[in-house]
């Protein structure tokens, strides 16, 4: 769903490396591709893709996108994200994702 991969690009900020979004689109928890729904953003012009890069086409879209996601459920929601993220990722990408993870 579009509205969950915006939740999922806004909980890194304002932008988001296609990386990163494989990674977890590895995960079976994953209904639609978070890659394949930011593309539908990006058409209905939520936002803005520069080679791998995603990024929200305006910071109000980003911080609309985050409360998407319900405060007693944020930090679980970063958890989840963060234990996937180390979970479906190989050696390398543990290495360059570190910092997103904790």
């Amino acid at each position: 769903e579009v509205q969950e991969a915006l939740s999922v690009a806004a909980s890194f900020g304002a932008t988001c490396d296609e990386c990163l979004l494989r990674v977890l689109d590895r995960s079976p928890e994953m209904i639609m591709s978070t890659l394949v729904a930011l593309d539908v953003a990006v058409t209905e012009g939520l936002m803005v893709k520069s080679g791998t890069v995603y990024r929200f086409s305006h910071d109000q879209i980003q911080h609309a996108a985050y409360l998407l996601i319900p405060e007693s459920e944020c930090k679980a929601f970063h958890l989840r994200l963060g234990r996937l993220l180390l979970k479906l990722s190989s050696a390398e990408e543990t290495e360059t994702l570190l910092f997103l993870m904790v």
